[in-house]
């Protein structure tokens, strides 16, 4: 599942207090609000007291933002789930368009949360940024369900964008205007909820507090995108024991045995859901699985309503009890791109190397424009920790492929049973995700530590991604069984790219393809004897399940604790871009995709996966992190302050705040420690 990487966030803070981005700033960047808060006279006891066993109670705020988080899950999963079968029975995609739309989905939804950190952070803070999200996202949903309705067709269920039909352009418009909402909403609600339980001196919670509120935040996400897409394949009409289609239309696919049957002749496979069928072809032809149609319903009557009625829970809160609302604390995004760009351009100081990795960097300390020296090196030592996630992103990039492979491989060949569909079967993740986490953390761990296995984080990275290797291995042995009980029919047709130009280069051409929707049965005349049963995919869906839990919250828990404090934000953006990064190989990879040679893919992808859990173990078995590399930037923060005497840091930190228009009686309160601005004014008194 790709929000892996906000659950594993979650996660993190139970196994180790404080390691997520917002929660990393509970143990040294929590002593420094005591010491702005106090004066330098309790700097001793700031330092060393810490009552991290104390509950404090939540307040009703907490929950009232929490709430947000629900809803945009429930909604975010449910419409994911069904793009399968929307965009392929409905829009016309063929298999290799629709795995190009879901790498298009998650780049623009995981890139855009960069976006929503910068806004939040420099421009209109956490609250501001989640109020102006929401009728963002609301609109391009409202659109969304709007476009798969009649009214977006030509001859409903019929020509998307023909006949007057704009379904397909209001397709792309809407999922485009959510990932935007989504982008802004993502990294703004976790640490937007954390901030209500600070005390009247800025002091954030004990860290069982923060604890025991990401539990609850991270029960809102999986219960959010487990509950929605369970109900939406039901609803939508396509499933044997689930709703069936209303408003009095109907659409099939084309039966496995079509092709001996004379009227079917150059109609199928594929014609039933391209082509209105003729009295006769309706007859005899399309007599396959029923096609969805309430796409407008599950999207309208299900995801809407619950999406709308999280963020009026969330204004009312805003209004009763009130939020704690801090101003923005500035963004170091300008400063680490002007880093980047005097690294690219080979800006130099001429001093003597430090001996320390990322020397481009070090050669930019002193010169005009680039931030102070201690800020370059904290940049130098995120992007060594964080270096691993570059290798990382195969990982995401196979996860993905998951949904899109395992869909394509699904339709119409794998035999459906009741309730279970090609769209349920992808529920099945976040399902083992829930059950392996428990059993991984209170059995297999402990289980390792008893034997003194000494388990490093680079293993289990390693082993996350054997393990998702293996699913996709696993996912090109069903579909050699597929292959040799049919063929996918080869046919000239004019494909027209439907993807935004600016991403993928593709143009118009004529080529010999194939989709899902092409196979041909050996034997037709008795198809279902041979068909394997849905169930088989849920091997691979539980083993992609597994290798998130062990791999990716391992990745996040060493990027975190090896980053210096201030960095975390950043840390956690570039975490997110990793899923980016699978979707840019995914758009290199994909545009070559057909369901004739999709075994290869799945063997080689699985296979090179594979191959990288032993090659991580060999590269970075050995690597040093920024807490080695650097061990005073993660005491630099409580030094600065005791070095300015403690009031002076103060009344710097309170002129930056004052400056940018404080909300409150009490701004102290409202200093956000680690943020850009905070730092800004301590190096100022120095």
């Amino acid at each position: 599942m790709t929000d892996s990487v906000i659950r594993a966030d979650a996660i993190l803070s139970q196994r180790r207090v404080g390691a997520t981005a917002s929660s990393l700033r509970t143990g040294v960047e929590g002593s420094i609000r005591s010491v702005y808060s106090l004066g330098s006279s309790v700097l001793h006891s700031a330092i060393y007291t810490n009552d991290d066993g104390v509950l404090t109670p939540f307040t009703l705020a907490c929950f009232l933002i929490i709430v947000v988080e629900f809803g945009e899950r429930f909604n975010y999963y449910t419409t994911k789930l069904l793009y399968g079968s929307y965009t392929t029975q409905m829009l016309g995609m063929s298999s290799s368009e629709y795995n190009l739309f879901l790498n298009f989905n998650d780049f623009w939804n995981y890139a855009t949360p960069l976006l929503g950190a910068f806004i939040a952070d420099a421009f209109l803070g956490r609250y501001k940024t989640i109020a102006y999200a929401a009728p963002i996202y609301i609109g391009g949903l409202t659109l969304l369900v709007v476009s798969s309705t009649p009214l977006g067709y030509g001859d409903f269920p019929y020509y998307p964008s023909e006949n007057g039909g704009w379904a397909l352009y209001g397709f792309w418009v809407a999922v485009t205007i959510m990932g935007l909402g989504c982008g802004l909403i993502k990294p703004c609600v976790s640490v937007f909820a954390a901030e209500q339980l600070k005390d009247e001196y800025g002091n954030d919670a004990s860290p069982r507090t923060l604890e025991k509120l990401y539990l609850w935040w991270y029960m809102a996400i999986n219960v959010g995108s487990f509950v929605g897409p369970l109900a939406g394949p039901l609803l939508s009409g396509g499933t044997q024991d689930g709703l069936d289609n209303l408003l009095g239309y109907q659409k099939f696919q084309c039966t496995g045995n079509a092709t001996i049957i004379p009227a079917c002749e150059g109609y199928c496979p594929g014609g039933c859901i391209s082509t209105p069928p003729t009295e006769v072809q309706a007859a005899e032809c399309c007599n396959g699985n029923r096609v969805a149609l309430n796409y407008w319903l599950v999207w309208g009557c299900w995801s809407l309503p619950m999406l709308v009625i999280a963020f009026a829970i969330f204004f009312v809160g805003g209004w009763r009890p009130g939020y704690i609302c801090a101003p923005p604390g500035g963004s170091y995004l300008g400063d680490f791109f002007r880093c980047m760009w005097g690294a690219i351009t080979c800006r130099s100081n001429d001093r003597k190397p430090d001996g320390k990795p990322i020397r481009c960097f070090e050669k930019l300390k002193g010169l005009p424009g680039m931030p102070s020296d201690r800020t370059i090196d904290e940049f130098r030592m995120m992007l060594i920790t964080t270096s691993i996630f570059i290798p990382f992103s195969l990982f995401f990039f196979c996860n993905s492929q998951m949904y899109s492979w395992g869909y394509n491989q699904c339709d119409p060949a794998l035999r459906i049973a009741g309730w279970m569909d090609c769209n349920q079967m992808q529920n099945t993740n976040p399902f083992f995700i829930l059950i392996s986490i428990p059993i991984l953390d209170f059995i297999v761990y402990p289980f390792f530590i008893r034997m003194r296995w000494h388990i490093t984080h680079v293993h289990k990275i390693g082993m996350g991604m054997i393990i998702m290797g293996l699913a996709l291995v696993i996912m090109g042995g069903i579909q050699t069984y597929i292959n040799s009980k049919g063929y996918y029919k080869v046919s000239v047709r004019c494909l027209i790219s439907i993807l935004p130009i600016a991403l993928v280069l593709l143009t118009s051409f004529r080529e010999q393809t194939d989709d899902s929707s092409s196979y041909v049965y050996n034997n037709p005349a008795n198809y279902k004897e041979e068909q394997l049963s849905v169930y088989w995919q849920l091997i691979i869906f539980g083993l992609s399940g597994i290798a998130e839990v062990v791999g990716n919250i391992a990745v996040l828990e060493l990027a975190y604790v090896g980053s210096p404090p201030s960095m975390k934000s950043l840390v956690m953006a570039f975490a997110l871009m990793t899923t980016c990064g699978g979707a840019i190989i995914g758009f290199i990879v994909n545009p070559f995709f057909t369901m004739s040679n999709a075994v290869y893919y799945m063997y080689i992808s699985g296979g090179v996966c594979m191959l990288f859990g032993p090659g991580m173990w060999w590269v970075f078995g050995k690597m040093k992190t920024g807490r080695d590399l650097m061990p005073e930037l993660f005491e630099a923060n409580i030094t600065d302050v005791a070095k300015t005497g403690g009031n002076k840091g103060i009344e710097a930190v309170e002129s930056s705040i004052n400056s940018m228009g404080s909300i409150g009686s009490n701004p102290l309160a409202q200093i956000e420690m680690g943020s850009k601005h905070a730092m800004d004014a301590i190096q100022e008194t120095k």
